[in-house]
């Protein structure tokens, strides 16, 4: 979450998206998927961007992250985390660590 904290388990996250979507009713979701690299044949990472349009007409839009497992011949969302946002004139976040 924004704070940070991470959780674990199929009911925590159920539990977790369960009440962070009661307050989204009538909103719509769409996930565009912007780049897709597999770092083995069955570890792929995704990255992509997920637009939500609340009742009010407002829009949010923020990046993301995934990695994909493949286990016994289906994939299964390993990770995935909040990206933050790009700005457009500065160089990724280690460039001034990296430059010296």
């Amino acid at each position: 979450n924004e704070a940070g904290k991470a959780y674990r388990g199929k009911e925590k996250i159920r539990a977790l998206l369960k009440k962070a979507l009661a307050g989204a009713k009538g909103s719509k979701q769409s996930v565009k998927v912007l780049n897709l690299r597999f770092v083995k044949p069955d570890v792929a990472i995704e990255e992509g961007e997920v637009s939500v349009t609340g009742k009010d007409g407002g829009s949010d839009l923020g990046r993301y992250e995934a990695v994909w497992l493949k286990l016994d011949g289906k994939w299964y969302m390993s990770r995935v985390r909040d990206l933050p946002d790009a700005v457009a004139d500065e160089g990724p976040p280690a460039t001034g660590k990296l430059k010296p």
